[in-house]
């Protein structure tokens, strides 16, 4: 498996049905990584989330695929914003500095988008 642990800076859109931009967001990304797991954490202006489960698989035909799941708890001073879980897909260039992707929202927050991660520094 390749070294993806490190932090990333993240770039997401929420889509609106037609495809258009509804939000641009923006954040930090952490991923801890050892032999037996991945841990996604992400931080933005609004709120944070924990990976519940995390795998990455490789299909020589596309790269590296990182598959998870996730918790999102919003701030406390963002009472709008509902706590919900999401599943992201993120593809990694062949350099692994680079990923972009989907992500969906359910159970609480029922939206959908783009995500593209770069690396800002590797991890430990």
């Amino acid at each position: 498996m390749p070294d993806v642990e490190g932090t990333w800076q993240i770039e997401g859109q929420k889509l609106r049905e037609d495809g258009s931009i509804e939000l641009e967001w923006s954040g930090s990304l952490t991923i801890v990584q050892s032999w037996d797991f991945i841990r996604i954490y992400l931080k933005t202006a609004t709120s944070e989330s924990d990976s519940i489960s995390a795998a990455m698989m490789y299909d020589k035909s596309i790269g590296y695929k990182l598959m998870y799941t996730y918790r999102n708890r919003p701030k406390a001073d963002q009472p709008h914003l509902a706590a919900h879980n999401g599943y992201a897909e993120l593809l990694f260039d062949p350099q692994l500095r680079v990923a972009e992707g989907d992500y969906f929202n359910g159970r609480g927050r029922y939206s959908y988008g783009t995500i593209k991660l770069t690396k800002v520094d590797y991890g430990a």
